[in-house]
């Protein structure tokens, strides 16, 4: 009888812990961002000087954690894509990182099949923006863009 009770402890234990570690890394960390916050900016590294300029954009959806600079994501639309493309930096191998089931918008599966096609432009927006992390952007032609942090040539290191 002994031994049922801690088999049972043992499991309500596991089953406890193992939900909330899936809570925790799938939605407890994460905070949206607000498309509407005044602060909120969307760069371009400029290739001529290394400066960043802001963009115009509209319809932002974002996600950020502070327990980590790669859970980042964006997604929204920008304007003047032609201006864009000639003042930006090219990303080399850029690898967009999935998202969480539950923010729809960024499906990094189907935007790595499109940038492997050409059908994407990737840019530089910020770099380091934490020490070896820079964020980068992605764009249509049709001025859908999405945006996410990835490792750079420095922490490879």
């Amino acid at each position: 009888m002994k031994g049922k009770i801690v088999v049972l402890i043992l499991l309500i234990s596991t089953i406890f812990g193992g939900v909330s570690l899936y809570y925790l890394q799938v939605y407890y960390f994460y905070t949206v961002l607000d498309g509407s916050d005044p602060e909120l900016k969307v760069t371009v590294l400029l290739r001529k000087d290394k400066t960043t300029e802001s963009i115009d954009f509209y319809d932002f959806k974002g996600i950020d954690a502070d327990n980590s600079p790669l859970k980042y994501r964006s997604c929204f639309n920008i304007v003047d894509i032609g201006r864009i493309k000639s003042l930006s930096i090219p990303v080399l191998d850029p690898v967009p990182i999935t998202a969480p089931h539950w923010f729809s918008c960024f499906k990094a599966k189907d935007l790595g099949l499109d940038i492997e096609k050409g059908r994407v432009e990737v840019i530089l927006s910020e770099q380091d923006i934490s020490i070896g992390i820079d964020r980068v952007l992605a764009f249509y032609p049709d001025g859908r863009a999405y945006s996410w942090h990835q490792l750079n040539n420095k922490y490879k290191k």
